[in-house]
Order: structure tokens, then sequence, then C-alpha cells
């Protein structure tokens, strides 16, 4: 299996393979990638871990950290540390922050240059109204 669900169709899981043709058309599936999901008790997803395949395991890789608060949404990386078997400090941080009608109002993109440093802010955007924009467009974008 690929896709895994838990009792509420929440997905909790989700497996990716590479994809080789071999002679006469055998297709040998390899795996990739694991993308395990947590949901908090409200149902939104809290985190987003991702592993790597190698050597025949599961291996951690990175995880990204989500929360909601009253005026922001923040999404915090962080990579998996082998020498100390945890992940590290988050690495880097994106904040939306949200106007009452939870729209995205601007972006700020924060990234921590060496560990134990604070985070310092890289970049910050307004996002401007799309409002003569088709949905269609704006969810392909």
């Amino acid at each position: 299996d690929h896709l895994f669900r838990d009792g509420n169709g929440s997905i909790t899981a989700l497996n990716v393979y590479s994809e080789e043709i071999r002679s006469k058309g055998a297709v040998s599936l390899t795996p990739e990638y694991r993308y395990q999901y947590a949901y908090n008790a409200d149902g939104m997803l809290s985190s987003r871990m991702k592993y790597v395949w190698r050597h025949g395991d599961w291996q951690s890789a990175e995880r990204y950290d989500y929360t909601l608060t009253g005026d922001s949404y923040n999404v915090e990386y962080s990579r998996w540390n082998n020498e100390k078997t945890r992940f590290d400090q988050p690495l880097g941080k994106m904040t939306y922050w949200l106007l009452p009608n939870e729209s995205v109002a601007s972006v700020a993109c924060y990234y921590r240059h060496r560990d134990h440093a604070p985070m310092e802010l890289e970049w910050q955007a307004s996002v401007e109204s799309q409002s003569n924009t088709p949905d269609y467009y704006l969810a392909n974008k």
C-alpha cells in the first residue's frame, strides 16, 4: 500500500516509490520516501515527518511542524540529526499573517544561520488581493 488513512479519513502516511521498467515490460517499485502526518484534537495538521528509504529501512530525514495562532499560521522546518538521534532545533520558519477572514495578508520567512542562534528574518512580502483572478487559476498556481 502507498496511502494510509485513520478512522476519520485523514491521511496518516504516504509512501512514494520509484518505478523501473525491466526487461519484457516487468515493473519494479522501489521505496523512496515515506511521509507521516499527525493532527491535533481539532483535526488540523500539526506535523509532517519525512523518511527516506536507505539500506532496507525507513530513516528519519526532516519534520515540518504547523501551528495556528489567532493571527498567524506558522510552519517550522527541522532536520534529523543522526549523531544525536533526534531532530535539531528548527532551521527555518514561514509565518503567514492572517486577516480576520482567514485570508493571508503577508508572508515572512525566517532562517537560523548557526546552531542556537535566533532565527533571522530573510524576507517578508504582502499578499495582494486577487479578487479578479478566477478560483481555478489560484488553485493551480
